[in-house]
């Protein structure tokens, strides 16, 4: 049976496809083409295809071919890729059970180390990488079956609500430009502070030379990581809780903020850094924009809509007559200022004669103090009376102003 292979192209939905086919005559004499090899868009040199496919159909048909055409390296290399595809090979990968490719990433993942460090290291020669950041963050993944048989799956704190599954913690490093690190998979009730220092000894930072910012959120700003890492040289970037961020309010309302270049009015940001009050060593740096203001404003206007919606039911029940009892009407009181915690405490809820009213006052005590910048409410008369039944409160939105927000996030800084 005579044959012979050539390449071909052909577009599909505006992608062009090599394909390396064979012509042959089937046993009625009938000429036929079949694909050998499927390449994608490979960019073979087009000189020298018709030498490529010659080398290649030599080398399967077992022809020695003296006169064969004289490759480049370039081209020899194609032929040896070529050869080397599971489609010639006879192995049917994309066939393959499973099973087996779960054992194969068995096998990497024991190597991980090696060939992370490996990567890495191929990574900054070949980009000329002088890697100034190192962004690290645990995520955690469950599985629906048991895991029996998995010493790392593990109840905790699932960050997709399905703490009924057990779960494996994921660490994951990536530098400025996004390209990973490391990795490292850790039991899943694990404290996410722990995973620290087992991820800078994967990264084997030198001693010597220039040192890159490791910047991580609020959950590992524990004081054994910031000693951790001061003790390494490290400088260090951390995004402080939600719940501390009130103490610095004093230093928001003074001047020193500098615009970040390179944003527009609307993308606008503003930072300063101050004197760690906690540690005079380190350093703050202040961070205050437009857009979180309103993120801000947004997020507690919805919250008391849902918390004067739910006000307003719980008196049509009494005003129905359905909810009579004063201990009952009582406990509901209970359970709602629970449910709605951000806003209660600017709102008093009472029950008397029947009636169910809700007086909310702008509060000038500790509470407030602290919560105000975190809530980005401004100064208000001293109290306001509504009642449950108003159709359209005042919402808690104050005004837009062209000024950003008074309140910002501050990010503690190592030296």
């Amino acid at each position: 049976m005579l044959a012979l292979m050539y390449f071909r192209t052909k577009t599909i939905k505006g992608t062009g496809l090599v394909q390396l086919v064979e012509s042959y005559r089937n046993a009625e004499g009938e000429p036929r083409q079949r694909v050998v090899v499927s390449l994608g868009d490979a960019s073979l040199p087009e000189t020298e295809k018709p030498g490529i496919a010659r080398a290649v159909e030599n080398h399967l048909t077992g022809n020695r071919d003296l006169l064969g055409p004289d490759l480049s390296e370039e081209a020899t290399g194609w032929v040896t890729r070529i050869l080397q595809l599971p489609e010639l090979l006879g192995i049917r990968v994309t066939k393959s059970t499973k099973d087996r490719l779960y054992l194969t990433s068995d096998v990497l993942y024991a190597q991980r180390k090696t060939l992370e460090k490996t990567l890495r290291a191929r990574e900054a020669d070949i980009f000329s990488l002088q890697r100034s950041i190192v962004l690290y963050d645990v995520t955690n993944t469950h599985f629906e079956g048991g895991c029996a048989k998995n010493p790392k799956a593990r109840h905790g704190k699932n960050k997709q609500s399905r703490n009924d599954c057990r779960q494996v913690a994921v660490g994951m490093a990536f530098d400025e430009r996004g390209l990973a690190l490391a990795h490292d998979v850790f039991e899943g009730n694990i404290a996410e502070s722990k995973t620290l220092s087992l991820m800078l000894d994967r990264l084997e930072m030198p001693n010597e030379g220039l040192k890159p910012v490791v910047i991580l959120d609020a959950g590992y700003a524990s004081a054994a990581n910031i000693s951790l890492l001061k003790e390494r040289g490290l400088s260090y970037l951390i995004n402080i809780t939600r719940g501390s961020r009130a103490k610095y309010a004093a230093s928001f309302g003074e001047g020193g903020f500098e615009p970040v270049p390179g944003r527009s009015e609307q993308e606008l940001v503003e930072v300063k850094t101050i004197v760690d009050p906690d540690d005079a060593q380190g350093r703050l740096v202040l961070c205050r924009s437009a857009q979180r203001r309103e993120k801000e404003i947004a997020m507690l206007s919805k919250a008391e809509a849902r918390f004067l919606k739910d006000v307003a039911a719980l008196r049509e029940r009494i005003t129905q007559g359905r909810l009579k009892d004063p201990a009952t009407i009582e406990r509901k009181i209970g359970r709602l200022q629970k449910k709605h915690p951000r806003i209660v405490r600017f709102y008093t809820i009472a029950h008397e004669k029947g009636t169910l009213s809700a007086a909310r006052h702008w509060r000038t005590d500790e509470c407030f103090t602290s919560a105000s910048p975190l809530c980005l409410i401004p100064s208000r008369p001293s109290s306001t009376n509504i009642c449950a039944s108003t159709g359209n409160p005042p919402s808690l939105k104050p005004k837009p102003s062209q000024n950003p927000d008074d309140f910002v996030v501050p990010l503690a800084t190592g030296p």
